[in-house]
């Protein structure tokens, strides 16, 4: 795909997204943009879709039973985060 192509694929699917009122659809296109790993091409992408889904299992059970943890409790633990 030339560059042009490319830059005209953008302008429509943003243009898409703009109509979007879905909120489910909307966030569906969050997780998969993060998943492609299109949101941040930087970090490199090590999980395959099914050990993903396998974390995600866990922290909603983490969740469930309360094991979560504050951002500043996080933050001071991790400062560079």
């Amino acid at each position: 795909m030339s560059t042009i192509e490319l830059e005209a694929t953008r302008k429509d699917i943003f243009r898409m997204l703009l109509n979007v009122d879905d909120e489910n659809i909307l966030t569906e296109i969050k997780y998969f943009l993060y998943g492609t790993n299109a949101l941040y091409p930087d970090v490199p992408m090590h999980y395959s879709s099914e050990a993903l889904h396998k974390i995600v299992e866990m922290s909603e059970e983490a969740i469930s039973k309360g094991q979560t943890y504050t951002n500043e409790e996080v933050r001071s633990k991790h400062p560079r985060l």
